[in-house]
């Protein structure tokens, strides 16, 4: 066996850990997973450390990503080899490794992209990557982290005002938790905010000057031509919140992901053998795995205030979360319409507007 062109050496660069400028966008049009890719990596590097072990025997690398079982999310461990790398590299995917001859690292973005594109299971390569040319951000983030985080359309944004979007997405950086927001197609005729549409950038930051909220956004192309007046080739761009929720443009999607994981990767030992540490199986020393990796974080944080308050959080995040709330809020109507069956009736929802399909 000759050697690999790609090793657990190539994963991440000279940093050792993954990063948001280790992704760039070329040819495959999957701004919306590329994005929480990119987020995650800022907020939450480790999670890419434990999910990609490389296995030197047979100079293949091990992705745990995860797909909808009937209790939940389930994780699923996908093999990719030197001659996927390759491919995608062919397919200009979203490393930089295809924009930069001679140096082959770091190679991590385009090893998850390519098995995000295997966990489509269509067959050959060419439908599995043609089955990822445009999605939504919450696909891709359960496909990443077993969660697809909160979704917020431009009625929730408009509901919470821009006190409140800033708030929420001010609170969301600081806990570690990745945001990402997607721009939808605008009407003939709008005006220039600088933004690529449909598209999906992951947030930087978020801080006031003055009255106005500014949003930090890094572009997965990394360059911001979009050809509306404010082209610079930079990665990272400022627009204001107001600029693209007024009354005469569609607004945003925004992304808020989970939490970080509750493992105990501090206390692990490192393997020098190139291989990642798996994720903790059971909530702590000591005590067996319940099976569901939330109430094993739940269990884990006993003790601890500040990690019970993100295991609670994260499993109000979860499917499973969602799911318990949706059937107690049903529950709750239903008792309430038997109690007092002359009560007026609540006003209906306006329409939940679908987030944008992104193809950039």
């Amino acid at each position: 066996m000759s050697d690999p062109r790609f090793t657990q050496e190539d994963l991440y660069g000279r940093s050792g850990r993954p990063k948001a400028s280790d992704i760039r966008q070329d040819d495959i049009n999957d701004c919306y997973f590329l994005a929480p890719l990119g987020g995650l990596a800022r907020a939450q590097p480790q999670r890419f450390q434990d999910a990609i072990r490389y296995d030197s025997e047979s100079q293949t690398f091990q992705v745990t990503l995860y797909k909808s079982g009937a209790s939940g999310p389930e994780p699923v461990v996908l093999t990719v080899d030197q001659d996927d790398i390759a491919d995608n590299l062919s397919r200009k995917g979203g490393s930089t490794v295809d924009n930069r001859r001679g140096r082959d690292g770091p190679i991590w973005p385009a090893v998850m992209e390519t098995a995000y594109a295997e966990l489509q299971e269509q067959g050959s390569r060419d439908s599995n990557y043609a089955a990822i040319d445009m999605g939504h951000p919450s696909d891709a983030l359960f496909a990443l982290t077993g969660d697809p985080g909160e979704n917020l359309d431009p009625a929730a944004m408009a509901a919470l005002g821009p006190k409140g979007a800033y708030e929420r997405m001010n609170n969301a950086l600081a806990e570690g938790r990745p945001v990402t927001v997607g721009t939808f197609p605008e009407p003939p005729g709008s005006a220039q905010d600088g933004l690529m549409e449909p598209h999906m950038y992951m947030v930087e930051g978020v801080r006031r000057r003055g009255d106005d909220i500014l949003l930090d956004l890094r572009n997965p192309y990394a360059h911001n031509r979009a050809l509306e007046g404010r082209d610079t080739n930079r990665a990272s761009m400022t627009i204001t919140l107001e600029s693209v929720t007024r009354e005469d443009m569609p607004g945003l999607y925004v992304n808020i992901g989970p939490a970080a994981q509750l493992t105990r990767e501090k206390s692990m030992p490192s393997h020098e053998s190139g291989h990642a540490a798996p994720p903790a199986s059971g909530p702590s020393e000591g005590l067996p795995s319940t099976g569901n990796r939330h109430v094993d974080a739940l269990l884990s944080s006993l003790g601890d205030p500040v990690k019970l308050k993100q295991a609670m959080q994260s499993l109000y995040d979860s499917p499973g979360g969602q799911t318990i709330r949706a059937e107690n809020r049903a529950n709750y109507e239903a008792q309430a319409q038997s109690e007092a069956p002359s009560a007026p009736q609540p006003e209906a929802q306006s329409p939940q507007v679908a987030a944008p399909l992104m193809r950039r």
